[in-house]
């Protein structure tokens, strides 16, 4: 008998395997691409398309409380108020204050102290000087040439006598041509200078008694000398010539001196006082001034037919002052700095940053500017030939030879975000840095963000440095901005990833190594070497903690499904721990494997159907990942 019986058929399971084998770095976001990580803490794409953890820091001495990190021969930091160097530390002049500091050539400046140290020496010079005069002191001015030599003009008393008699007078060779002399008969004084001396008559012979000829000087300039309450010359140090120096606290017929004024000359010893039959001379010690008056003083110490008394000078101040600045950069031979309050951004003398007022009609000269956007400037940087200076929401270009034709020009974009003036950097021609939207790249055109992989969450407080192509940057987030996390990106392969929670307050370059202080140490990115052993790193970090979070797997299709295999093709020297979390569900750990070499490991995990589920590799040690395999077993929309 016969019976056909028809039995059900089951329908054969669909399965599909996702392979992964290029690791594309971090992308903090909702949907997170195949290969990138929706989070991960001290990993590294240097060997991409591996994902493996980064390299191992150099450990360097404690720096508690250390700021202001920078680097020449040597590196440099402030602690305490004292710039730190190897060997030794200057005290600076502030208290409490946090320092920017800016090297260029072989000194080392130092703001908002307004000093430079000579890193030969390490000898503390100030930028600023100011004198005033006390109380009691008196002030004598004397007219002399523009090109006024102390060593052949001043002698016997040339500077007083007067001159309308020295014509008459017979053995004039007493002068010499080049002598000056000052008629005080007259108010003001004139200034005379001998320009010939008549040693033959009309016939051509010569003469026992050459007469003087003497030829009234209109330009001229002033030589300025003070006096202290018992008479006695004072000599006012800190000056150089080529100084501009304001003059204030003048009062009477002598105010219109009160201003800008060049120093001609300094520390010159000029005779000064006659006295009538005696010969006797006063040395005074002068600073030669650009400068017109409507009358003159002179110092005379006897009775004279043409004595003038002194006039009293207290409150007089002579002072050569450095703009206040908030961000300062250098560039061929100059420093550049803005200030907020007044808008403003300068440049100093060419070659001399004790000078910012010159601004005479010449190639070396300082340069200043107002800027016409508001708000406060947020940092400054030297880039591909230009200076710039930023705010948050604009971007101030300066580029140009000399004063003459230094250009500014005005681009309205992302800036700068206030407090992280620390982020620029400039990398491969590129200069990188935080704004307010994130991180920002500049390449002479308009800026564009590159950190949309860092998701949407609140950054800020950035502090930058590079190393091999590498942008490394520190972030603040969180409220209270107590939170920090170090952000690699490679500019080459164009990928994030993320380090750990080290407090980094500055990043310096130095002899080809990137050094940084957290913690209250110095910390090297690629380990120890011979570069790190010259700046006391000699430790090299042990094993650290890591992780890596893929983002949500197999989310594109709707049905329910299930893992029914994972590989992972890895290098682990340390340990490594599997977790699954599926459908958002707590980390379930599923593997745990020690050292091991180079091999593919099958993960036994116990199936459930989710929409979607998350893999983390967590471990300490060095880890090297291949390949990620995944088998999927699809099942229905219940």
């Amino acid at each position: 008998m016969r019976c056909d019986i028809m039995l059900p058929q089951l329908k054969e399971i669909k399965q599909s395997k996702l392979t992964i084998d290029a690791f594309k770095g971090l992308c903090h976001k909702e949907n997170v691409p195949i290969g990138a990580f929706y989070d991960m803490k001290n990993m590294a794409c240097d060997d991409y398309p591996v994902l493996s953890t980064r390299g191992h820091r150099g450990l360097g001495d404690r720096l508690e409380d250390a700021s202001g990190l920078t680097a020449g021969e040597e590196v440099y930091w402030v602690r305490n108020d004292e710039l730190v160097y190897t060997g030794g530390s200057v005290r600076l002049p502030l208290d409490g204050v946090e320092r920017k500091l800016v090297v260029m050539g072989a000194f080392l400046y130092v703001f908002p102290d307004k000093v430079y140290i000579d890193t030969k020496d390490f000898s503390l010079h100030h930028m600023e000087r100011e004198y005033v005069c006390p109380e009691g002191y008196t002030m004598a001015l004397f007219k002399v040439p523009f090109d006024f030599d102390f060593e052949s003009c001043c002698h016997k008393g040339a500077m007083t006598v007067n001159p309308n008699l020295l014509l008459q007078t017979t053995g004039s060779t007493y002068y010499k041509l080049g002598d000056i002399g000052v008629s005080v008969k007259k108010n003001p004084a004139s200034l005379y200078q001998c320009t010939a001396i008549k040693e033959f008559d009309e016939n051509g012979k010569k003469v026992e008694n050459p007469a003087t000829v003497w030829t009234e000087i209109d330009n001229y300039a002033l030589a300025l000398a003070v006096f202290d309450s018992d008479g006695s010359n004072v000599e006012i140090d800190g000056f150089k010539e080529g100084d501009h120096i304001e003059l204030s606290g003048i009062t009477g017929e002598y105010e219109p001196l009160n201003g800008m004024h060049k120093i001609l000359k300094t520390g010159q010893r000029l005779h000064g006082t006659y006295m009538s039959t005696g010969g006797n001379y006063l040395d005074c010690s002068v600073l030669v001034i650009d400068g017109q008056v409507e009358n003159d003083v002179y110092r005379y110490i006897g009775p004279n037919h043409y004595d003038t008394g002194p006039v009293a000078c207290e409150g007089l101040t002579l002072a050569r002052k450095t703009p206040a600045m908030e961000y300062i950069t250098a560039y061929q031979n100059r420093l550049w700095g803005c200030n907020s309050a007044i808008n403003e951004v300068y440049c100093c003398v060419l070659g001399d940053p004790t000078n910012w007022r010159s601004y005479e009609d010449m190639s070396t000269a300082a340069y200043s500017a107002s800027v016409g956007v508001h708000g406060a400037f947020t940092g400054a940087c030297t880039y591909n030939g230009s200076i710039l200076f930023f705010k948050e929401d604009a971007l101030f270009k300066i580029y140009g030879t000399r004063p003459q034709n230094f250009t500014m020009t005005t681009l309205s974009c992302r800036g700068v975000e206030k407090g992280s003036d620390k982020s620029l950097v400039t990398i491969n021609e590129r200069l990188y840095y935080k704004s307010r939207d994130g991180i920002c790249i500049y390449n002479g055109d308009v800026p564009y963000l590159i950190s949309d992989s860092l998701g949407s969450g609140l950054y800020y407080g950035a502090v930058a440095g590079t190393y091999r192509d590498k942008y490394y940057v520190s972030l603040s987030y969180g409220e209270t901005g107590g939170d920090r996390a170090l952000f690699v990106y490679d500019t080459v392969k164009g990928l994030w990833t993320k380090e750990d929670g080290v407090p980094v307050r500055e990043f310096v370059n130095s002899r080809e190594e990137l050094y940084f202080i957290a913690d209250g140490r110095v910390y090297s990115v690629s380990g120890v070497n011979d570069l790190t052993a010259q700046e006391n790193v000699l430790e090299e970090e042990g094993a650290f903690k890591w992780f890596a979070e893929t983002g949500d797997l197999y989310e594109w299709s709707a049905d329910k499904k299930f893992i029914s295999k994972l590989q992972l093709r890895m290098e682990v020297c340390g340990a490594l721990n599997v977790e699954l979390a599926q459908d958002g569900e707590e980390w379930e750990k599923v593997y745990r494997v020690t050292a091991q070499e180079k091999r593919t490991v099958f993960i036994p995990i116990i199936p459930k159907r989710c929409d979607y589920l998350r893999l983390r590799l967590s471990g300490q040690g060095d880890f090297k990942l291949y390949t990620i395999g995944l088998t999927m077993e699809k099942g229905s929309e219940l």
